[in-house]
């Protein structure tokens, strides 16, 4: 442990040992001031970049679009299946090639024969 039998002396001592550490920190910071610039700002640089890009990722990505039935909406795209390529095995597979289905073009496309849910 730390060597004193009351907890009271332990936590008195702790408190000095923490406030001369403190007093020693700032004396030295004092002493080199460009330093001490870099150290403040490059923690609120990265604090206010970190908050910035979680509210940016928050408002396109995390909340959920102003539709009456969110859980409803479907994704249309074009997946084009002529795009073949070879792989490294030798076997052709089909390019992930898609485009996303505008509104005109939505529009003709034929109703499906089957029912979809």
């Amino acid at each position: 442990m730390n060597g004193f039998s009351d907890p009271s002396i332990s936590r008195v001592v702790t408190m000095m040992t923490l406030w001369q550490n403190l007093r020693y920190t700032f004396r030295l910071l004092g002493k080199s001031p460009a330093f001490t610039i870099v150290a403040v700002l490059s923690p609120a640089l990265g604090i206010g970049a970190n908050a910035a890009i979680f509210r940016l990722v928050n408002a396109l990505l995390l909340r959920s679009i102003p539709v009456r039935q969110p859980d409803r909406l479907v994704q249309v795209s074009l997946i084009r299946l002529d795009s073949i390529a070879i792989s490294s095995t030798g076997s052709q597979t089909a390019i992930d090639a898609f485009s996303y289905c505008t509104l005109p073009l939505f529009r003709h496309v034929p109703e499906p024969s089957f029912p979809v849910s």
